[in-house]
Order: structure tokens, then C-alpha cells, then sequence
């Protein structure tokens, strides 16, 4: 399945945009990103369609490469 003709995006902006939501989410306080973070984790196991699927587990995998994830239990 082409993710970047079903979403709209080029397929290096799935990154692009996965980048930049995880450097806004980093900024905010723990418990912020925290709620954030298990909003993609339901998108993630939940998901609605396969770009949603493919960006929340993008957008945790950025966010785990800029804040430590221990505390999340579901990963």
C-alpha cells in the first residue's frame, strides 16, 4: 500500500512531521508529554488506518530518541 498517496504526504515528510511532533512534545512538562505519549501508544495498538498507524509508532520512536521512555509500561 503507497502510505504517501493515501495520506497526502510525501513519503519523507511522514518522518519530517514525526520529527517535529516529538520536539514539541519533548518541551512539554513530564506529565504532558507523558499523556501525549500514551495518545500515540492507543493510536498505535488502535489505529483507524495504516498512515495513522505508522505515524504514531514514527512519533514514539522520535520522542524515544530525545527523552528516556522507562517510565512508559506499555513499550
Amino acid at each position: 500500500m503507497n502510505l504517501a498517496a493515501k495520506s497526502g504526504l510525501h513519503k519523507t515528510a511522514h518522518h519530517s512531521v514525526a520529527q517535529a511532533v516529538a520536539s514539541l512534545v519533548v518541551t512539554q512538562p513530564m506529565n504532558e508529554a507523558l499523556t501525549l505519549i500514551q495518545a500515540f501508544i492507543q493510536e498505535a495498538q488502535r489505529p483507524r488506518s495504516d498512515w495513522q498507524h505508522i505515524f504514531a509508532l514514527f512519533c514514539i520512536g522520535e520522542i524515544g530518541k530525545r527523552m528516556d521512555l522507562h517510565q512508559v509500561q506499555e513499550i
